[in-house]
């Protein structure tokens, strides 16, 4: 079996102005050539998952994350920033080997 190139095991974090947990006990494996999707309902913690897998949340959060070297992006429902991009130009975005290219706007960069 492929070694996994992201582990979260036994997740919890906990919003700063927040006195439930977002997430209590979450974990997942991610392989390469897998496609996973996170199902449930409004505020069961799935975008707080990925924010912490993505690294937009750090402090705060109880676990086990590894990823080695995987280079993990995340590109959100409702993009708040270059609405306009593709999901390969945001996932892009932040990767240094492309974000130089002329598809992204100083705002992006």
């Amino acid at each position: 079996m492929d070694t996994p190139l992201a582990v979260m095991h036994d997740i919890s974090y906990t919003y700063p102005d927040s006195e439930q947990p977002a997430l209590s006990g979450a974990s997942i494996e991610l392989r390469a050539g897998e496609v996973h999707c996170l199902v449930g309902e409004n505020g069961s913690g799935k975008s707080t998952l990925m924010h912490i897998l993505s690294g937009y949340i750090k402090g705060g959060v109880e676990g086990t994350i590894a990823t080695g070297n995987a280079y993990i992006r995340m590109v959100h429902q409702h993009p708040l920033i270059a609405g306009d991009l593709s999901v390969w130009e945001h996932l892009a975005a932040g990767h240094p080997r492309y974000a130089r290219k002329p598809f992204l706007t100083p705002a992006v960069r």
